[in-house]
């Protein structure tokens, strides 16, 4: 036992141990450098183990275009008692504009104001005034907005002296106009523009349409 420990103090063999530790440590990384690049490179996949790539998802079939709904849902009456719808003429810019306020009646979210707009414009386009655009004042005159002119309202109110100052209550207008409100608001007319008096303008429609003698309330409707 003495002459074992005697020779574990040797420089010889403690040189010879640290080579034999580092010949192990060599041959582990050289057993798994060979397992990485050799033997599992070259093992055919496995077809049971494989990963499905998802691609993008399958577009769903796109719904029948609206219009080719309308096409298939013909109308010919008022739903609020106007009688006949008018015939629309072949180049309008709306060409199913009867459908498609039916379904937003039965949607709830159309009235009769809605469709006495549309029957003031198709026959002001009849008559050679294109304008596809319109709305109904609080007067219940039909407004058709044309893409130069804004119909203002004006109101007046006092300051503390009591002295009257006039100013902009409401401005009927195409949404690019509504820049031209502060201006128009502080006397200034902007070039290109035309300013008219809402009481010197808009449509009465059941006058223009001739249905004076069937004129209805805007909360009555017929069932069909």
């Amino acid at each position: 036992m003495k002459i074992l420990l005697q020779l574990a103090r040797e420089p010889v063999m403690i040189g010879a141990f640290i080579a034999m530790m580092l010949f192990l440590v060599g041959i582990y990384f050289l057993g798994n450098w060979l397992y990485d690049t050799v033997i599992f490179d070259t093992v055919p996949p496995n077809p049971a183990a494989s990963v499905e790539i998802a691609g993008p998802p399958t577009p769903s079939e796109p719904n029948p275009s609206q219009y080719e709904d309308y096409l298939n849902t013909p109308v010919d009456e008022s739903l609020h008692g106007l009688g006949p719808y008018p015939e629309l003429p072949a180049d309008y810019t709306h060409p199913y504009i009867w459908q498609a306020l039916e379904d937003s009646y039965y949607e709830g979210a159309a009235d009769i104001e809605h469709e006495l707009i549309h029957r003031v414009l198709v026959k002001l386009w009849k008559s050679g005034t294109k304008v596809d655009t319109g709305v109904m004042g609080d007067n219940g005159r039909v407004y058709p907005l044309y893409a130069d002119t804004i119909y203002v309202q004006w109101r007046e109110r006092k300051d503390a002296t009591g002295t009257p100052h006039r100013y902009l209550h409401e401005a009927l207008c195409l949404p690019e106009l509504v820049q031209h409100e502060d201006a128009i608001e502080a006397g200034v007319i902007p070039s290109g523009v035309k300013v008219i008096e809402q009481e010197d303008a808009g449509i009465d429609p059941y006058v223009f349409l001739g249905l004076e003698s069937i004129r209805v309330d805007s909360e009555t409707a017929v069932d069909r």
